[in-house]
């Protein structure tokens, strides 16, 4: 009786084990386009901003304004980057941490694995 409800412990567990997968990849697929938005996002901003600040300095007309103009691409460019460098930097630890729950979950089916012949060859003795 024992060895029947292991082994029913068992299949429910193998059997569960493919169905935590489907969650977890909409969770990632849901995190990934939430970065991607942040990073439209800052973007967007990014360009609003030096847009802004190119349009306060292209009325003066002075000596500068050239030098002001590269300044502002200069920020805005580095500004970019920094949008980039963020969702980079998130999907990176996204990536980590999707990486350690199938490190996790591998662990587990090696578990499982060694243990099924065990339960099986168990069962054959009673």
């Amino acid at each position: 009786m024992r060895v029947l409800a292991l082994t029913a412990l068992l299949i429910a567990s193998c059997a569960s084990q493919g169905t935590e997968f489907v969650p977890r990849l909409a969770d990632v697929e849901q995190a990934t386009r939430k970065i991607d938005r942040d990073e439209q996002q800052c973007v967007e901003q990014v360009g609003m901003w030096s847009e802004d600040l190119i349009t306060g300095v292209v009325p003066t007309l002075g000596a500068l304004t050239q030098l002001q103009i590269q300044t502002v691409l200069a920020r805005r460019a580095h500004a970019l980057s920094q949008c980039q460098a963020r969702a980079d930097h998130e999907k990176e630890l996204l990536a980590a941490s999707e990486r350690t729950n199938y490190q996790k979950d591998a662990e587990k089916q090696q578990s499982i694995n060694t243990l099924m012949p065990i339960l099986t060859t168990s069962r054959g003795l009673h």
